[in-house]
């Protein structure tokens, strides 16, 4: 079985599959359902270099402009998903399918609920890894300040009497 699943996806690399034109299009996914096909084209989208993944962005940005379904927001949403993405708009863009869910196909739902959970959590955590920055900062400049104290105190201090009484 998996060798049958591994002889699948060497076929589909090897046509092409993961090429933006085909990629982009469900009708042409040689996979069982479009959830999967978009799950194999966040991880081809995981390759791309920044000037490669900007285009695709655009490129799904048009077709789910053109093309309003759960297929195409959510392989818009899967281009902004990327790590490094804009984690702000791909939220922005399930809500309504997180919020709504009547009308959807229940497994393109389920990927959106997935999406949704993971950059809420990533949200989340850059978040606290910022405050974690902040107030690291803020304790070494404290630190630092505590040090200028010291030498100044030690500057002032008459030498060879240290902890000495001054008059």
């Amino acid at each position: 079985m998996v060798s049958l699943a591994c002889v699948a996806l060497a076929g589909c690399a090897s046509r092409g599959f993961f090429d933006s034109e085909v990629a982009s299009r469900p009708a042409l996914s040689p996979f069982s359902s479009p959830a999967v096909s978009l799950l194999y084209y966040f991880d081809y989208l995981r390759t791309l270099p920044p000037a490669e993944l900007a285009r695709e962005t655009e490129h799904a940005r048009r077709l789910h402009a053109s093309e309003k379904s759960d297929f195409r927001l959510l392989q818009y949403v899967a281009t902004l998903a990327v790590p490094g993405g804009d984690t702000n708009r791909a939220l922005q863009l399930l809500e309504p399918m997180i919020r709504d869910g009547a009308g959807h196909a229940r497994e393109l739902r389920g990927l959106a609920v997935l999406l949704h959970t993971e950059l809420s959590e990533r949200r989340r955590l850059e978040a606290s890894v910022q405050n974690q920055t902040r107030r690291t900062e803020e304790l070494e400049s404290k630190l630092e300040a505590l040090k200028n104290i010291e030498m100044q105190m030690m500057q002032r201090e008459p030498s060879g009497k240290p902890g000495g009484k001054r008059r």
